[in-house]
């Protein structure tokens, strides 16, 4: 079986997202829109240009808790 093939050619945009803390009731992380232009991505061999990223109206919250860990640490684990 050979490695998987492909490309992409084009622009993403991620808009209104938030993410926030587990009770719900403060924002951790949110963006108006968040944009990436002029994507070239191809899979073998593994390229990636990305011409232009915009972010508009950003907040971020960044609370250390009493054992050190900081709140963006675990919003990264739901990418993972």
């Amino acid at each position: 079986m050979g490695s998987p093939r492909g490309s992409f050619k084009g622009n993403v945009s991620l808009a209104n997202f938030v993410a926030v803390t587990k009770a719900g009731n403060e924002d951790l992380l949110r963006w108006k829109s968040f944009d990436l232009t002029g994507i070239d991505a191809v899979l073998e061999p593994l390229k990636v240009a990305v011409a232009e990223v915009a972010l508009a109206d950003f907040f971020s919250r960044l609370v250390i808790t009493p054992v050190s860990a900081a709140n963006f640490t675990f919003t990264t684990s739901f990418f993972t």
